[in-house]
């Protein structure tokens, strides 16, 4: 029971899941040169600055010290601020909060830039000072969102998909429980409506991108004929399942809501068109029964985050409409 109430509290403490215990920061000067950088994970010998190094989240209080040969520098104390990725915790049970406070993962450094003072050990030395600004807000970008790809291309399985306005669907569940007096066999174990389904999505920009939905989805609803129903079918007289089936197609637009470094929260919405076919397979059937095919709208709404930063990230979403209400896969991220 200790062993899953930690398994729990470790999959739940969000801050330490998508932010983890170290944190990158950016060390620059306003002195192009090579310095030793000593932070309490590792050292850095003979980097340029500016450059990305890492700090413990669990001492953000902890200074950082520069050196050179020809300059001295000024330590650097990142200091620290509650990381908001600590309150996701609450969404769950709350007990992941601890996790994350025993990690450090509870906070981050107060800025993603520090800069140090470089000054002359020789009082004569002539200092040619520059501004490093350009090259630090790109490092800054890559510590504060995903590497940026133009194309997306992706895949998942999702649960819960519901074919929407299915009418001959639910008249055909009327008529198997009004004409053939069955009922709904509930100790069957299956997965319902599911989805497998791809997308692929072109990034106008870090926040929107466009592209399309497809794949297929499946409704089931399975039947039986008890033993005191009157009369009977002998077509009917074993368990049986509806199927409604459908192939769908869609524009769709992806909106990123919040990026975190690892993980990035979105909005997707797409509407097209399904061809949807439904039909009666009986147990002691070798052909489908009332089968009929038509096209119809398709339609999909969903929340959803992403996991990873690289060419390969991974995905959860919650929503409704044809894909299903909830759907794990993974995605491709390649092009700039």
């Amino acid at each position: 029971m200790l062993l899953c109430l930690g398994a729990t509290s470790l999959l739940s403490s969000c801050a330490t899941l998508f932010s983890g215990r170290r944190a990158d920061v950016v060390v620059y000067s306003d002195v192009p040169q090579r310095v030793s950088i000593r932070t309490n994970v590792t050292s850095y010998d003979s980097v340029a600055l500016p450059c990305v190094v890492q700090v413990d989240r669990r001492h953000l209080r902890d200074s950082v010290f520069v050196s050179s040969s020809r300059y001295s520098h000024s330590a650097i104390v990142p200091e620290s601020k509650l990381n908001p990725m600590i309150f996701v915790n609450l969404l769950h049970d709350g007990l992941g909060i601890l996790v994350d406070l025993a990690t450090g993962s509870s906070h981050e450094p107060k800025q993603l830039a520090y800069f140090t003072t470089s000054t002359p050990k020789m009082s004569g030395d002539r200092v040619e000072r520059v501004s490093m600004q350009e090259q630090v807000d790109q490092m800054v970008n890559t510590i504060k969102y995903p590497a940026f790809y133009r194309h997306e291309v992706g895949g998942a399985f999702g649960l819960g998909s519901r074919i929407w306005n299915n009418t001959y669907y639910d008249d055909l569940e009327k008529k198997m429980m009004t004409e053939y007096h069955m009922e709904y066999d509930h100790m069957c174990f299956y997965l319902g409506g599911y989805s497998l389904g791809g997308h692929y999505y072109y990034h106008l920009n870090r926040r929107w991108a466009v592209g399309m939905l497809a794949g297929m989805s499946v409704e089931r609803q399975d039947f039986f004929l008890p033993k005191d129903a009157p009369g009977g079918h002998p077509v009917f007289s074993y368990p049986g399942s509806i199927f409604s089936s459908s192939l769908y197609v869609m524009p769709a637009a992806k909106f990123s809501i919040y990026t975190f470094p690892n993980m990035t929260v979105y909005a997707k919405g797409g509407l097209g068109m399904q061809r949807v076919t439904v039909y009666y397979d009986g147990d002691d059937s070798s052909h489908r029964q009332f089968e009929r095919s038509r096209w119809q709208w398709a339609g999909q709404l969903s929340g959803g985050m992403e996991f990873g930063r690289g060419h390969l990230r991974s995905f959860v979403e919650i929503g409704a409409g044809s894909e299903g209400v909830f759907r794990v896969g993974i995605s491709g991220h390649f092009g700039h």
